[in-house]
């Protein structure tokens, strides 16, 4: 798995922390973060308008963060997923809360591949890219 780009984005440095070290144990070792939802749109503008840098494979984003949190990332970049620079990339939405409403809501986003939860153990987040790829 270490050809996959993976971007996450996450406003807690310690899960970002804890997350990329769990990928890299997978196998992936590219691994770019981003602390919040509004820099990951420049950083994926500022990837998309270079003509030779491939997009990500999958973006972990994290569902609860300030100012923008990640169902309005998901509407912000929707025109990138559907049809333009990330029309291949898949999404994990990645939170500590486990709310019955934010599952359902996930489920009806097609770019959407499953909801990962802080916590997971290495184990857990392999089995899960595996099943991915």
């Amino acid at each position: 798995m270490n050809f996959l780009k993976v971007l996450v984005i996450d406003d807690s440095e310690i899960d970002r922390y804890i997350l990329t070290r769990h990928l890299k144990k997978a196998g992936i070792v590219n691994v770019e973060q981003c602390a919040n939802a509004l820099d990951a749109i420049d950083y994926l503008h500022r990837q998309c308008d270079e003509q030779d840098i491939e997009p990500p494979d999958l973006i972990i984003l994290d569902i609860n963060m300030p100012k923008m949190n990640g169902f309005e990332f998901l509407e912000s970049t929707q025109e990138m997923f559907t049809s333009g620079y990330l029309s291949k990339c898949k999404v994990l939405m990645y939170s500590a809360a486990d709310q019955p409403a934010e599952k359902l809501k996930i489920q009806k986003l097609p770019m959407v591949e499953q909801f990962l939860p802080k916590g997971s153990t290495p184990e857990q987040v392999q089995s899960l890219l595996t099943a991915l790829f």
